[in-house]
């Protein structure tokens, strides 16, 4: 094995045992793709995971976690910040900023950030101004919503407010994935992808907000301000979803299984989430299904006719496709920040139909 080979190798075993720790989920899916583009997919996920754990730790104070939002912002800006005299220290004042109880997980991935953080800056111009760029998005969005919670709950308004909250903290990981993954595939066009990339996040933290409801209300996150509402919303992301899964080639076998296995699930999850829901207790996907539902897409990714029959099977059965919300129009709130937390790719006209505008 050279040492290019052995390097990677490193990376990689470096990024998966992060991985492993903060997400078995998208471990698992990660661990499916091949070569550069699992370790770029991996390592994005851990700059992400990061940003999250700056979103959710407790902090005591706004001005204490804007300063972790400011100085992650100045690391991922900055290709030379840890070659600059009193780098180091000024990391380690930044970790100091982190509240103690934060899980062990996410604490050990920040003890070791700066590998990841280097990591991100050695990698190939254009895909390390990808990275980058999303990043600083995700981090300017997470911000302006807990600033928006610093002196009440956070309280999303309208399904067009939960669309924007959903875009920073997961949608901007499909503009990620389509992005990565045409930097792999230059010969791969669809002027449609991006769009429905967004819609892949959306969908999945949407998943997300519904099974966490109870949990998020009790320590003041009101995620939900009408569940039907959402879950109709959440079919329309489904839908899009799949549709970008059928849109990429039938050979990007791996890029196939790790989004389709993220959306599938989603879905099968979805009859246990509203159960939980219902019976105030908790219920999960069993593990056997999710084994057979994971070989059962493996046999079929290059078939789009068998991935839609599923896709319908599985929505039919969670009760969701039956909703009929009230509409909740006449609430809309204006978002004028927008333009200036987001500095993406999607054209105005997108934006307006994801209803971030």
């Amino acid at each position: 094995m050279g040492e290019a080979q052995a390097s990677f190798k490193q990376d990689i075993e470096f990024y998966q045992k992060h991985l492993d720790r903060v997400s078995r989920s998208f471990a698992f899916c990660i661990k499916q793709l091949n070569g550069e583009f699992r370790a770029q997919v991996g390592l994005s996920y851990l700059v992400f995971r990061i940003l999250d754990t700056i979103e959710d730790a407790p902090w005591e104070t706004f001005s204490e976690q804007k300063k972790a939002f400011d100085h992650f912002n100045e690391i991922m800006k900055t290709p030379e910040f840890f070659q600059r005299p009193g780098a180091n220290s000024d990391y380690l004042d930044w970790l100091a900023l982190f509240p103690k109880d934060i899980p062990e997980s996410e604490m050990v991935l920040l003890k070791e950030g700066q590998r990841v953080f280097s990591d991100v800056h050695k990698q190939p111009e254009q895909v390390r101004q990808h990275i980058q760029n999303c990043s600083i998005n995700m981090s300017r969005g997470m911000e302006f919503y807990a600033c928006r919670a610093q002196d009440r709950p956070l309280r999303l308004k309208d399904i067009k407010d939960v669309n924007r909250y959903c875009f920073f903290v997961a949608g901007i990981v499909g503009e990620l994935l389509e992005g990565l993954f045409l930097n792999a595939h230059p010969e791969e066009k669809n002027p449609q992808g991006l769009t429905k990339a967004f819609h892949f996040g959306l969908f999945l933290q949407k998943v997300n907000i519904l099974k966490d409801q109870l949990s998020d209300e009790e320590e003041g996150r009101f995620l939900v301000p009408e569940r039907d509402l959402i879950k109709k919303s959440l079919v329309d992301n489904g839908r899009n979803a799949l549709d970008y899964i059928l849109s990429l080639p039938k050979e990007a076998v791996s890029y196939r299984l790790f989004c389709a296995w993220s959306l599938f699930i989603g879905l099968a999850s979805l009859p246990f989430i509203e159960q939980s829901f219902e019976s105030k207790k908790f219920f999960k996907l069993p593990r056997i299904k999710t084994q057979l539902l994971i070989e059962k897409v493996r046999g079929i990714i290059k078939n789009n006719d068998r991935l839609q029959s599923l896709f319908s099977e599985l929505l039919e059965g969670s009760r969701f496709i039956a909703s009929q919300p009230q509409s909740m129009e006449s609430q809309v709130q204006e978002f004028p920040e927008f333009t200036n937390l987001y500095s993406g790719q999607l054209a105005p006209a997108d934006i307006k139909k994801l209803g971030l505008i």
